[in-house]
């Protein structure tokens, strides 16, 4: 199977599982976002949701007992550390979003997660005052790394676009149809962690 099909699924966990009972997103809602056919209705629908969903945060902070809060986390392994990550790294492009409005005087990524950790460890008995600082570095990968493990089908589906703005893409593509090989990509871990295989002849229609 060819263009984008998964082909070899790692297992999954509930994480990534579709079926879950419905939580923000509905089973119809997951299928469309990890199958990429989102239409002008389906995005505004769960663009609202997700929204009313971040003004439950307040109450769930407020009046949610500590020992529900504890029995969401009691079988630890479907909420492992990606989970977590998954929902910072959200929040934190809400906040750059946030921040990179004119109008916004308010308070830097940091200073919101220092202020989160302070009222979750005053709530739970403890006076603390956090400081934390975040200093993000960008540093553009090289190309012949990225190359490389294209060649030996280790780039993940980020190196893969960033290699068909940066590199020579329709050398490469027209390298694997010569060879009759298929393109496999690794889907990022913080995603499916999936292997997809795609069409090259497809794809270098795309970049002539």
């Amino acid at each position: 199977m060819k263009d984008g099909t998964n082909v070899q699924p790692s297992s999954a966990d509930k994480s990534t599982a579709i079926d879950r009972v419905r939580g923000i997103l509905t089973v119809n809602d997951r299928q469309i976002l990890r199958t990429g056919e989102l239409e002008r209705n389906s995005r505004y629908r769960i663009r609202r949701r997700l929204r009313s969903s971040l003004l439950d945060w307040p109450i769930i902070d407020r009046h949610l007992p500590e020992g529900d809060l504890e029995r969401v986390v009691e079988n630890h392994e479907d909420m492992g550390a990606e989970v977590i990550i998954s929902g910072l790294s959200v929040m934190y492009q809400m906040a750059a979003d946030l921040s990179d409005k004119k109008d916004y005087n308010g308070p830097l990524f940091e200073d919101l997660l220092a202020e989160a950790i302070s009222r979750s460890e005053d709530e739970s008995g403890s006076i603390t005052k956090t400081d934390i600082s975040i200093e993000v570095k960008h540093s553009e990968p090289e190309l012949k790394e990225i190359k490389q493990k294209l060649e030996t089908d280790q780039a993940t589906t980020e190196e893969y676009q960033y290699f068909a703005k940066k590199g020579n893409i329709k050398g490469f593509l027209q390298q694997r149809v010569d060879s009759g090989r298929s393109l496999f990509l690794r889907t990022p871990k913080w995603s499916d962690n999936k292997i997809i295989e795609l069409d090259p002849k497809q794809e270098l229609r795309k970049y002539k």
